[in-house]
């Protein structure tokens, strides 16, 4: 039993190590985001937001390149921080939002924050230290670009 638990322990371990040292070579592939895929995601925002014209306070990251295992498709993950109004009318506080991007940068899929239950491993990628952001005005200016 004790064998067990120390080979489990031990897997456990080194498999964390992989992990980290995979994550960091993610991170080190990272650029910022085109003038292209920010209006990807500004429309993105302006068309599934409750209320896209209230939001402050937004950041955008880097883009990082990522590889789905199940297709070898290389998609960008960019994550957008933010403070929009809530269905009540109120600020609900920052909340993230990762896009993913497919190689025309067009915005493949969403994940947000409490939305799924992959959410606690994509938000590893979004709020690692690793990962730059810039500020996001034209998202705080949404109203303005129509």
């Amino acid at each position: 039993m004790f064998r067990v638990v120390l080979l489990n322990t031990l897997a456990l371990a080194l498999a964390g190590c992989a992990t980290v040292e995979a994550n960091s070579k993610m991170f080190e592939r990272q650029r910022p985001v085109t003038d292209l895929e920010r209006m990807a995601i500004l429309e993105h925002i302006r068309n599934s937001f409750f209320d896209p014209y209230s939001i402050r306070d937004a950041e955008i990251s880097n883009a990082v390149p990522t590889v789905e295992l199940a297709t070898s498709a290389t998609k960008l993950r960019v994550c957008v921080k933010a403070n929009a109004k809530n269905r009540m009318g109120g600020y609900a506080g920052r909340k993230t939002t990762m896009f993913f991007l497919d190689t025309s940068g067009r915005v493949a899929d969403v994940a947000s924050e409490g939305d799924d239950t992959n959410w606690r491993f994509l938000a590893l990628t979004c709020e690692s230290s690793q990962l730059h952001y810039s500020l996001f005005s034209e998202a705080e200016h949404i109203a303005e670009k129509r």
